[in-house]
């Protein structure tokens, strides 16, 4: 079984002006969402949800959108990307219908 690849990240290029950004990947809590601001000298910032963004979402595939708390300058770069922790829920049986290996 093959699964399609998924890049659960994006950037955009600030230009001083615009603060919602859409994001077009799927994430289930405001929480999984992170953002990364870099400057035009490559320092990088990792902005805090709540106070320096806040995030929109009804939970469907097509991801939903984020507000800055201030426009990134020109030149900078928005970086977006989904972090959530690797978790296994299903439980294999073995010698069941589904092969644990």
């Amino acid at each position: 079984m093959t699964l399609p690849v998924q890049i659960p990240q994006i950037a955009y290029v600030g230009d001083g002006v615009t603060t919602q950004f859409p994001v077009p990947f799927r994430y289930q809590e405001p929480a999984h969402l992170k953002i990364l601001l870099r400057n035009s000298s490559g320092v990088e910032t990792e902005l805090l949800n709540g106070s320096d963004f806040s995030v929109t979402s009804d939970g469907a595939d097509s991801g939903g959108s984020a507000t800055l708390s201030n426009a990134p300058a020109v030149g900078e770069q928005v970086i977006f990307w989904r972090s959530t922790e690797r978790a296994q829920t299903a439980d294999y049986i073995e010698l069941g219908a589904f092969s644990a290996a």
